[in-house]
């Protein structure tokens, strides 16, 4: 078994723990760690113990554990995710009430805590599609790559790296270079950059087939779109403060809203 912590799944008692233990044990599984069902907030009442056996009946081969912790949730997953190798929330709930504090929970868990962070979200149960790496052209976009990569091996799937291209804030006119060295080229870079990442992580994991886009267009509207298609999204930067990048404002709050497929947060320590 590896020694890089547990795979730590918090629920509440909603309908959507089903869905978020599953998406956690067979993670667990993929990950050849144990799995730690934490129940935070409110009364335990069987829920966590029926989560518990509805994990081991899952037969994952790894050990199964629960417990019950007092306290607020987004504060409790923080504090046991330094020590995690993943901590996992989900962004569902039985109703109106219950789904927006179960999404309050996940945000805030997804934006503080360190390490891999994951939101089970859309179609959790999805086994087929690629690893969507979303990139920005940050320096922590390798630790995206390397993250999305090792899920896709994992997975037995492929890599598709995007890079989106935001629309120009002014128009492309005086003083600004003509279309053909202007946006066209800003783009024709981008690719060859992000081309030559990826093939440097596919020479690491040689078995994951992986390519390369940069689309033109609306940051969150392009990868809500690419998690239509995809089994995992992936996403990097700190977890808050000015290099929070793709985590941070509009565009993570609408994947956090509206993605169709789990999220996977890869969080970079401030330096």
């Amino acid at each position: 078994m590896n020694d890089i912590g547990d795979v730590i799944v918090g629920i509440d008692g909603t309908a959507a723990d089903d869905a978020v233990v599953r998406w956690a044990a067979a993670e667990a599984a993929r990950m050849g760690v144990r799995l730690q069902i934490v129940h935070v907030g409110g009364s335990a009442a069987g829920n966590l113990e029926r989560a518990v056996t509805a994990a081991r009946a899952l037969r994952i081969g790894l050990p199964v554990t629960g417990r019950a912790v007092d306290g607020e949730p987004a504060d409790v997953l923080v504090g046991l995710a330094a020590r995690a190798a993943l901590t996992v929330v989900g962004s569902h709930g039985r109703n109106a009430l219950a789904e927006a504090l179960q999404r309050a929970t996940g945000t805030r868990v997804a934006m503080r805590a360190p390490g891999l962070v994951a939101v089970v979200r859309g179609r959790a149960g999805a086994a087929d599609g690629p690893v969507v790496a979303a990139v920005s052209g940050s320096r922590h976009d390798s630790r995206v790559l390397d993250t999305a990569f090792s899920a896709a091996e994992r997975r037995g799937c492929d890599v598709v790296a995007i890079h989106v291209l935001p629309p120009p804030t002014a128009p492309w006119g005086v003083g600004i270079p003509p279309l053909s060295t202007g946006p066209v080229r800003v783009r024709a870079d981008l690719l060859c950059d992000l081309t030559d990442d990826v093939q440097r992580w596919h020479d690491k994991y040689p078995a994951v087939p992986a390519m390369a886009r940069v689309p033109a267009g609306d940051p969150a509207g392009v990868l809500l779109e690419a998690s239509a298609e995809a089994q995992l999204l992936v996403l990097g930067g700190r977890p808050h403060g000015p290099a929070a990048g793709l985590l941070a404002g509009s565009v993570g709050d609408r994947l956090l809203y509206h993605a169709d497929c789990p999220l996977l947060f890869r969080h970079v320590a401030p330096v």
